[in-house]
């Protein structure tokens, strides 16, 4: 049978019907963002607009829609995917035909997204990161948000060389603790052991057009940020501080030269820093993160909420950084290297492990990686590394490394 006949014979299947009308307003989206950069020649043009010339905008503004919508709903007749146990199959295209496949053996992190827009109708966005960078990834939009958990369950089980038993014969394994480890805990190796966090999983019916196999994988809570903790960490942030300069120089400006218009001058890296410090609130807010037997999983978002699951030894390297401003609260900012982020658009947020923990908790962040460092005392290590000098706890100097931060390489083979 050749490769052509042997993925006909798949089972593929749509994404949730309504796909269509949460992708079709990006394209007046796009025009109204033209018609904003363009606002001078907008203007003019509608001082010209008498009587009935208000229907022909308006029209058009529909008709733009009504293609917006037609494209998006052809789009998602012709796209299509199958899931095998060695891959996960795409087919989109409208005038160019693609087929794309995510190699399950190179799975780095499943995330379940969900839009502001598509939690109101309870779907989700299931994305897959592979190895290969950012042009890898495959995106499964939009599935009903139980059907998008059941895949997640799917993939990461097949990706770990599990196969879900058939319901009727499923036991239900060991549930997690509890009162699993609070924020704060320094968690043992043993602990923090996905494998020995929870040692399996029941099994029920999934929804029977994706033909999976649900399993109700069962998580320990470690830590949560609070919101008490963001917003302050984040106004002490570095963009935070970027902005009030830039504020205070455009008043300087205005004041000196009385002319409004030199103002604008900084006006996009204003908006910059805004965007900046909008994005660490909106990312970080309820940042929460678990261990489960299929990995570390981390929930976070505020108008588009996320759930990344990283399985285990996906992670390549670690880093801890503190600015300047938090170093009297001795807050820290942790993060992770993910081959299936790098080069990611988002990958600057995707890779937050905490976005700002106190000491106990980038500790026990750090841990969650590496459960192992390979020494006998594993907490003076960490100590050595967030506030020792030079080489004290056995570290290197390495030129070039940004001050406040320590970098450790992903299985706890090395320290620089």
């Amino acid at each position: 049978m050749t490769q052509v006949e042997a993925e006909d014979d798949l089972d593929w299947q749509r994404m949730h019907p309504v796909t269509p009308a949460l992708k079709g307003w990006k394209l007046l989206l796009g025009v109204l963002v033209v018609a904003w950069a363009q606002l001078d020649n907008v203007q003019e043009g509608l001082r010209h607009v008498h009587g009935r010339g208000w229907l022909v905008v308006v029209g058009g503004l529909a008709v733009i829609l009504l293609v917006g919508f037609a494209y998006s709903t052809v789009a998602w007749r012709v796209t299509r995917f199958a899931v095998t146990e060695q891959a996960v199959h795409l087919r989109t295209g409208v005038v160019f035909r693609q087929q794309r496949q995510a190699r399950l053996d190179r799975l780095q992190a499943v995330d379940v997204v969900q839009p502001l827009l598509a939690r109101l109708v309870g779907l989700s966005e299931l994305k897959l990161e592979v190895a290969g960078g950012a042009e890898s990834a495959v995106s499964l939009a939009f599935l009903r948000e139980s059907d998008a958990e059941v895949l997640r369950v799917r993939l990461l089980a097949l990706a770990a060389g599990r196969h879900a038993a058939p319901a009727a014969s499923a036991a239900p394994g060991p549930a997690a603790d509890p009162a699993g480890p609070q924020a704060g805990d320094l968690l043992p190796p043993a602990t923090t052991d996905p494998a020995a966090v929870a040692a399996g999983h029941a099994t029920g019916p999934a929804p029977a057009h994706l033909g999976l196999v649900a399993a109700d994988v069962p998580e320990q809570p470690v830590y949560e940020v609070p919101m008490g903790r963001l917003l302050p960490a984040t106004l002490l942030s570095g963009a935070m501080v970027g902005l009030v300069i830039m504020v205070v120089i455009g008043v300087i400006v205005l004041a000196v030269s009385r002319e409004v218009g030199s103002v604008f001058v900084i006006g996009p890296a204003a908006l910059g820093a805004v965007g900046a410090v909008w994005g660490r609130i909106n990312q970080g807010a309820g940042f929460r993160a678990a261990v489960s037997p299929d990995g570390i999983r981390l929930r976070h978002g505020l108008t588009e909420s996320r759930m990344q699951t990283v399985p285990p030894g996906r992670v390549q390297a670690i880093r801890v950084t503190q600015p300047l401003l938090w170093r009297k609260a001795d807050w820290w900012r942790v993060q992770i290297n993910v081959a299936g982020y790098a080069g990611a658009q988002d990958a600057e947020h995707d890779t937050v492990l905490h976005p700002v923990a106190s000491r106990e908790e980038a500790m026990t962040a750090v841990w969650l990686v590496l459960p192992d460092l390979g020494v006998d005392d594993p907490r003076a290590v960490l100590s050595a590394a967030f506030s020792g000098r030079d080489d004290d706890g056995g570290f290197t100097l390495r030129r070039g490394a940004p001050a406040g931060s320590t970098r450790w390489g992903g299985g706890g083979t090395g320290c620089w």
